[in-house]
């Protein structure tokens, strides 16, 4: 085998970024996996070639995981780039054509359909033969580079002419004119991207009414990942039928304590009641409180679904409420609905992956070869199977999105999503052997109403916060319903440190009012002023500790160990770690943590 071939293909953030619902996030990302899968599978078992990167993993279709990038590295004797972008086309065709099926389209309601989705992915692929030292000077017209194998400079060239490729997009346009009831129909209320499908939404909302949402009128694109679910456990690739929702997340504390009182038998009489009203409504002849969803246990959300229901069913709507509000009753059932809706989005991917894959020999210490890659992919295939154990060790207050290569993409309860975050980072160096493999996160804490596409626009900020900052560290955005994102920058080895601070809000040795406080005994050092004053700055907050807090003789204890992480250093840092931290410590407790 004397060629190397590289294939990606595009959108991916924007098609993972259009998302309303949890459930299209990780269908997204699922189907994206998918699409590299079945390329993978293809070459292993048509022996095609030998596939560096990612590895195939035949274990993985018995999970959950969303475990492949979108590319593929591969030695082969013949060019397969034409043979991978026709197998490309068809399997998201497969996935289009299961969505018209479950929707019955036909005619031009189906040709619409193919307008939205055919084309819609872009593949590239570029293939070449092994070139050596001098063919890669040549080409590059240079005198010098690092030492590699025949390999190395092949792979290197490859990225560039790919890079090259992607680079170059021809602008397709695309007329849809179709109607409804003679009326355009307005842009999908999920990506805004196309317009929506010319059809009857209402009655198609009131057929499938729980993959629906009132008011939602989608795409063809769109409404392939609403129903992509379907097609992967009709194909024993997905073995969930559902997603968590946001709420779901936020009230995972809730939903846990349930679970445990209904396998110990305790309250029984409540929480069966729950299980019925909910099994009546949905016309199921069995449901148990682990498949059901917060939805259906906040009144408020039930009392809107009984609003929309139709006439026939007001009834059981209303059985429900009865049903709720004798478990939250404190001389019933006595559970405590959560008054925080709070829940966290974690995206991580390696640091300077381009330079462990570079021709620079930096962090490998050796030359760029066949044999490293090889091992390096058996690495990241490894390290993505550890966080989808760690995962489902935490579930239901971690849920893993995607998990391939170096990226891991997850949600959760926010504390307990924190935790997965230091495990994923200690995890990462240890499965690559090499402490100089880090991983810079990004984490978000938002509101379970919040605008999911936003959250998301915002967890990929933080993370581009973490990396500029130096990588190897983690973000912490809190986005208080309401009010601006603020973000707070902490080396892996400071969180220690962070949580000691959470730990004391929590425990009220410090007072709810000492960010605020800070800011107004500090704000005469923002910015270049705090560099040169740290006595001062020190002496000041150490008055607003004594004053402000119960820790007593641990007053200075802590002021050394933020000044020893640099807090002290910018007076807008010290401010973002108490407001932070505090935030974080009332996410657990009864009151909401919004900024007063």
């Amino acid at each position: 085998m004397n060629k190397l071939l590289l294939f990606t293909f595009s959108p991916v953030q924007s098609f993972i970024s259009q998302s309303r619902k949890l459930s299209d996030l990780f269908s997204s990302s699922f189907i994206l996996s998918y699409l590299t899968e079945r390329l993978v599978k293809e070459i292993e078992s048509q022996k095609l070639g030998e596939v560096i990167y990612p590895v195939y993993d035949e274990s993985l279709r018995d999970t959950d995981l969303a475990g492949y990038p979108n590319r593929l590295v591969v030695k082969t004797e013949k060019d397969l780039c034409d043979r991978l972008k026709e197998l490309f086309e068809r399997v998201w065709e497969e996935l289009c054509e299961h969505a018209v099926f479950a929707l019955g389209l036909s005619g031009r309601e189906r040709l619409q359909f193919e307008k939205h989705t055919g084309g819609y992915f872009q593949s590239f692929c570029y293939c070449m033969d092994y070139i050596g030292r001098e063919g890669w000077l040549e080409r590059m017209g240079l005198n010098e580079v690092a030492d590699a194998e025949d390999y190395g400079y092949t792979y290197d060239l490859l990225e560039r002419y790919l890079g090259a490729l992607k680079s170059f997009r021809p602008y397709e346009g695309k007329v849809d004119e179709e109607t409804f009831e003679n009326k355009y129909p307005d842009g999908c209320t999920l990506c805004g991207e196309r317009p929506a499908l010319a059809l009857d939404w209402d009655e198609l909302g009131k057929r499938k009414r729980f993959m629906l949402g009132k008011g939602e009128k989608l795409c063809g694109v769109c409404l392939t990942k609403r129903f992509a679910m379907e097609y992967f456990e009709g194909q024993n690739r997905l073995k969930r039928k559902s997603f968590p929702s946001t709420k779901d997340l936020a009230w995972a504390r809730l939903r846990c304590e349930l679970m445990r009182d209904s396998n110990a038998g305790r309250y029984l009489e409540y929480i069966r009641a729950v299980e019925q009203a909910v099994c009546l409504i949905q016309g199921k002849m069995d449901c148990s409180i682990k498949d059901i969803n917060a939805d259906w246990l906040d009144p408020e959300d039930v009392l809107k679904m009984k609003k929309e229901a139709q006439e026939q069913e007001e009834e059981l709507y209303g059985e429900l409420l009865t049903a709720l509000e004798n478990l939250y009753d404190p001389h019933r059932g006595g559970y405590r609905k959560p008054d925080n809706s709070y829940f966290g989005i974690l995206m991580a991917d390696g640091d300077d992956m381009g330079v462990w894959l570079g021709l620079s020999q930096d962090k490998r210490g050796k030359k760029l070869s066949e044999e490293f890659h090889r091992n390096f992919s058996r690495r990241l295939s490894e390290y993505a199977r550890e966080v989808y154990s760690l995962a489902r060790e935490n579930s239901p207050f971690v849920e893993l999105v995607y998990a391939g290569g170096d990226d891991v993409l997850a949600v959760g309860y926010p504390t307990s999503l924190l935790s997965f975050a230091k495990c994923i980072r200690d995890m990462f160096s240890e499965v690559m052997g090499s402490e100089e493999a880090t991983i810079s996160a990004g984490f978000v804490i938002g509101h379970e109403n919040e605008n999911l596409r936003f959250l998301l626009e915002e967890v990929r900020n933080a993370e581009k916060e973490a990396k500029k900052a130096g990588k190897n560290r983690i973000c912490i955005s809190v986005v208080p319903r309401n009010s601006q994102p603020v973000r707070l920058v902490l080396q892996w080895n400071h969180l220690g440190l962070f949580e000691r601070i959470v730990n004391y809000f929590r425990e009220e040795l410090l007072s709810l009012g000492i960010p605020y406080a800070v800011r107004e005994e500090l704000w005469i050092f923002r910015e270049e002023k705090a560099e040169t004053q740290q006595d001062l700055i020190k002496a000041l907050l150490r008055r607003v500790l004594r004053r402000k807090s119960r820790l007593k003789g641990e007053v200075d204890g802590l002021i050394e160990r933020i000044d020893g992480a640099g807090f002290l250093r910018s007076v807008e840092s010290l401010e973002s770690l108490l407001y932070v931290a505090r935030f974080l410590s009332k996410v657990e407790a009864i009151d909401e943590a919004v900024c007063p």
